[in-house]
């Protein structure tokens, strides 16, 4: 509602001349009966509102203890995801570690073996190489050990 027309309601006009209703009159004291009527109305509107107020407190109070726990609930929860997670990545981490570990160690065992693979190798050839160096010089004994033997029978005949 506009504020001028606002002002006309709650204003008295010149133009009335304001007296006492007959409901003021009656709350003097000289009548009694309208004022337990009137009064206890209004203590029954005053009951009636303040039982509204304790349900309806009553009612918040509830929803805030729903809301509470319902809060608690998710913290706990959020809590323990948190620290899930946080194991899982530990763990995580853990394993590539030892992955990367395990790597380092079979690289060297291939590097110790290729190694030891190529020692072997080099020594077998060098093995091969002496047997034949040695029967190459068996060789030669047998057969200066025949014309020895030729020699001797050459000469005794």
């Amino acid at each position: 509602m506009p504020p001028r027309k606002r002002l006309l309601l709650t204003a008295p006009t010149p133009r009335f001349e304001i007296e006492e209703s007959s409901t003021a009159a009656a709350r003097q004291p000289r009548s009694t009966v309208a004022c337990r009527v009137d009064y206890g109305f209004v203590d029954t509107l005053d009951a009636s509102i303040r039982a509204s107020e304790q349900k309806a407190m009553a009612a918040v109070e509830s929803v805030n203890l729903r809301v509470n726990y319902q809060a608690n609930v998710h913290r706990r929860e959020s809590e323990e995801f948190q620290t899930r997670h946080q194991d899982a990545h530990d763990d995580r981490a853990a394993l590539r570690d030892e992955v990367d570990t395990l790597r380092r160690y079979l690289s060297s065992l291939c590097t110790t073996h290729e190694k030891e693979r190529v020692e072997a190798r080099q020594a077998l050839d060098r093995s091969e190489a002496h047997i034949k160096a040695l029967e190459a010089w068996i060789a030669a004994l047998e057969a200066g050990a025949r014309i020895d033997t030729l020699e001797d029978t050459g000469s005794s005949a």
